[in-house]
């Protein structure tokens, strides 16, 4: 996670994407023909929990840009 945003912010979002697609990480748990989808959303030996709330955060997508609903008055 902190590879992409690295990348993304020195070269940009597309040279952050294709650096994400071309990995070997990428490769091995989704190959060419699989749509990537959210596989685990937990911490691993030797993640930091800041890696997976970063990844929470780009699941929330569009939504979590969005206010929420105000009360009704």
């Amino acid at each position: 996670m902190s590879r992409y945003l690295a990348t993304r912010g020195r070269k940009g979002q597309l040279a952050a994407l294709d650096d994400l697609l071309s990995g070997k990480e990428f490769a091995h748990s989704f190959g060419r023909d699989t749509v990537p989808y959210l596989r685990v959303m937990a911490t691993a030996n030797g993640i930091p929990l800041a890696t997976v709330n970063l990844t929470a955060l780009l699941y929330a997508g569009n939504a979590g840009l969005t206010p929420p609903p105000r009360g009704v008055i």
